[in-house]
């Protein structure tokens, strides 16, 4: 009689081969000829002269992170908009406009800086993910709106918002090509735009155009499974904040693990049906009890005073990887977040953020990212 272990085995073998087949095959033409698992981690912009990327700041820091094991990083670049539902992205050196933020755009963020980070990245071995994203004004935020709430009132003003956007996209695919970022994302969170598809999939096409690398796009954990244009990507992106079901603010690691079942079932039936694997193009929890079940939530929209926790941080970055490690669909994780000068993540008041930096969390990272890649 074949033992548990063994029955396990064969089972993820035939699993393997067969989900490797399916995807391979459903590959459009002109992109790579197959996916690469990403041991990732999002590498976030310090807004201030001299820290954010391309300084020398910035490439002590991804030292620290080839040395933890991560071998992909994700730049984010921003361009600004000042409110959901008023078409116009600015505030970036493509287009600078006066913004809540800056009179033209951030000096402090520059296309020679993102290049320079790029070229570092891979100088150290690594792979690029670049990631524009749009940031909308604080006002906005107040009153309950983000990024995934951008919608337009009218025909007219739909098309002036892709006008907008399609330029400040191409913008940054120029950008991507020009320093070999192997991953291109075509946008961030944006799913009350998600009804637009043929606007998505003429801009797609226009990207194809200037870029040559792989291409996806960062859809919010409550909005995966409404993208329609996934056949025209290389991956199906996922911001993986799900909420998980536990019973208490400090679970074990077994609760966790459990609480992602009905999200990886979902997760695995998006692959299957698209024919892409999945990448988390995000995801993260905070170092504070009852992080696991809003694992989205800003400190600084954080009212709750909840208490520091360290170690369900850690145990819920060593729930997911054992969760979807071995699953033959899925390609990795960008964990949020690490910066690009060391003392913004190590200040006290950030001690309950999302930073894994000198925290259990960065242990359990380099425990996984050390050992061979799954696929």
């Amino acid at each position: 009689m074949m033992t548990n272990d063994i029955l396990i085995t064969i089972r993820r073998s035939v699993k393997c081969t067969f989900c490797a087949a399916f995807l391979l095959s459903s590959f459009p033409s002109g992109v790579l000829a197959r996916p690469v698992f990403q041991k990732g981690m999002c590498l976030a912009h310090v807004h201030r002269e001299g820290q954010g990327y391309g300084s020398s700041a910035s490439y002590e820091e991804l030292k620290k992170l080839q040395a933890l094991g991560v071998e992909w990083v994700s730049l984010t670049p921003f361009g600004y908009q000042e409110r959901v539902d008023t078409p116009g992205v600015s505030g970036y050196p493509g287009r600078p406009g006066s913004t809540q933020w800056f009179s033209d755009y951030d000096h402090t963020l520059l296309d020679a800086g993102i290049l320079q980070a790029m070229k570092d990245g891979h100088a150290l071995g690594m792979h690029v993910m670049l990631k524009p994203h749009i940031w909308v004004s604080y006002r906005a935020i107040q009153e309950g709106d983000w990024t995934g709430t951008i919608a337009m009132r009218s025909e007219q003003t739909w098309k002036e918002w892709f006008q907008s956007y399609t330029a400040f996209i191409l913008h940054y695919a120029v950008l991507a090509s020009k320093g070999k970022a192997e991953i291109f994302v075509v946008g961030v969170e944006l799913g009350k735009t998600l009804s637009r598809e043929q606007e998505w999939r003429e801009l797609i096409r226009q990207i194809r155009g200037v870029y040559r690398g792989q291409l996806t796009y960062a859809a919010g954990w409550e909005e995966f499974q409404t993208v329609p244009f996934w056949d025209a990507l290389d991956y199906v992106g996922v911001n993986a904040y799900f909420p998980l079901k536990v019973s208490s603010l400090s679970p074990a690691e077994q609760e966790i693990i459990q609480a992602w079942g009905p999200h990886r079932r979902t997760l695995e039936t998006i692959s299957r049906t698209t024919g892409r694997p999945v990448i988390f193009t995000e995801a993260g929890y905070r170092s504070l009890q009852g992080t696991l079940s809003r694992p989205w939530q800003w400190r600084e929209l954080d009212t709750s005073h909840r208490v520091s926790d360290e170690n369900v941080q850690a145990r819920a970055y060593s729930a997911l990887l054992k969760v979807f490690w071995d699953e033959p669909w899925w390609f990795g994780v960008y964990w949020w977040k690490w910066t690009t000068a060391e003392h913004a993540a190590t200040r006290d008041a950030d001690r309950t953020d999302f930073y894994p930096v000198n925290k259990p969390a960065e242990s359990v990272i380099r425990h996984w990212f050390h050992d061979p890649s799954p696929r």
